[in-house]
């Protein structure tokens, strides 16, 4: 007797392999390429942003700081999300349940709290 059960990882594999049908390789590089670019520029541009304010001592006013912060969180936002995105539209994914529900969680954490709560607290401060 032959076992004909198909789990759920069966059908979670069928619908990658159309969605990988779906983009032909170049658009996939050209994806990847794009966000290698959009996190290069974010990571440096906060980061002289950081850095300025850390380094002179007149721009450390309150609103600064909160700017600061800001800075910091969306260096950690590129860096953070970056890996499952490059990873997700890679040949060899590490797609599953764990690895989606991270990419969900961190990304909707760094929206909601750290992008509009600084920005809402500079408004409050002014």
């Amino acid at each position: 007797m032959q076992n004909q059960s198909s789990g759920l990882n069966s059908s979670y594999k069928n619908d990658v392999q159309q969605h990988r049908m779906i983009f032909s390789y170049e658009e996939r590089l050209t994806v990847r390429i794009s966000y290698t670019i959009v996190t290069l520029i974010g990571v440096f541009s906060n980061g002289i942003v950081s850095y300025l304010i850390i380094r002179i001592r007149k721009l450390r006013t309150t609103n600064n700081l909160l700017i600061l912060n800001l800075a910091i969180s969306d260096i950690i936002a590129c860096l953070s999300m970056y890996p499952f995105i490059y990873f997700n539209l890679s040949e060899t994914s590490i797609q599953g349940t764990t690895a989606n529900v991270l990419c969900g969680f961190t990304e909707d954490m760094m929206k909601l709290y750290s992008s509009a709560y600084e920005i809402g607290l500079v408004v409050l401060i002014r």
